[in-house]
């Protein structure tokens, strides 16, 4: 089920935006939300605050949307570089897609 899921989201993207390359932000921004998950939650233990669960992975979430949006406001204040929402879109889905994986593996 979770990788007809993937698939289908897969192919409204493209269908969406027919360019492959912009596809590449879900698997970065999956990365990227990984990373910081760990980052909060090690931050989180460090600093005495047993915060766990759905505010974990919420606070995961609003900062890797927050860091993809600002990278796209940054690409357009570039010569060559343009700025897209559909990119903050894909950055921010691609970071709620890495953050559901791990949950789904953390969770066995």
């Amino acid at each position: 089920l979770p990788l007809s899921a993937v698939i289908g989201a897969s192919g409204l993207f493209f269908y969406l935006n027919p360019n492959p390359y912009e596809l590449t932000h879900l698997p970065e921004y999956a990365v990227l939300s990984v990373l910081i998950m760990g980052a909060v939650r090690e931050r989180e233990d460090k600093a005495g605050d047993h915060v766990h669960g759905r505010a974990l992975y919420v606070r995961a979430a609003v900062i890797t949307v927050i860091f993809g949006a600002i990278d796209e406001l940054y690409q357009g204040a570039l010569p060559m570089r343009f700025f897209n929402v559909y990119d903050i879109f894909l950055n921010g889905a691609g970071g709620i897609l890495g953050l559901t994986i791990f949950w789904g593996v953390e969770r066995r």
